[in-house]
């Protein structure tokens, strides 16, 4: 599943983060929890990026939201460290929103080999659908997945209030 969402990428020296894309992977975890009565340590969760600022940016949206026990329940990673692993469910931020500026790591077919096949049941990508779309691949996947009734759009509006502690 895509999950499509209208957001902007921020740069920090020489990575990249989505705070968008931080909050909506939590809330998707989150939302993964409570409709099934609570994901166990063997349920494997992982969030994982391309890029190193994502994946610090993640960590402390995961820790700000639910203590720093929040390891336990899901590995937070860039998609190089993750690489000859995996997971039941692991929910992929792409972080890139620029568009006309290309996709920088995820244009590497490799990587994205690594992030599309880590997970053993469930994947979820969270990605803007027309930055990503620049590149033939990941343009194949997103009319894919379109075909096949898997890209919610996500209002860039439920993106701001979700996330954060007690939500």
């Amino acid at each position: 599943t895509i999950l499509d969402l209208d957001s902007s990428e921020e740069r920090g020296g020489t990575s990249l983060s989505n705070s968008a894309e931080a909050r909506l992977a939590l809330h998707l975890y989150k939302g993964l929890k409570d409709e099934t009565g609570g994901l166990s340590a063997k349920s494997r969760v992982a969030v994982i990026t391309p890029y190193s600022q994502q994946a610090a940016l993640l960590r402390r949206t995961f820790s700000e939201a639910m203590g720093s026990d929040y390891e336990k329940a899901v590995e937070v990673n860039t998609v190089d460290a993750f690489q000859g692993r995996e997971a039941n469910i692991v929910i992929f931020s792409c972080v890139r929103a620029a568009g006309s500026r290309g996709i920088g790591f995820l244009s590497d077919v490799r990587r994205m080999n690594v992030a599309l096949t880590r997970a053993k049941h469930f994947l979820f990508v969270i990605a803007r659908c027309r930055s990503i779309t620049v590149n033939p691949y990941w343009r194949d996947l997103v009319e894919h997945a379109r075909e096949n009734r898997a890209v919610v759009r996500v209002p860039m509006s439920m993106a701001r209030q979700v996330g954060g502690r007690g939500q």
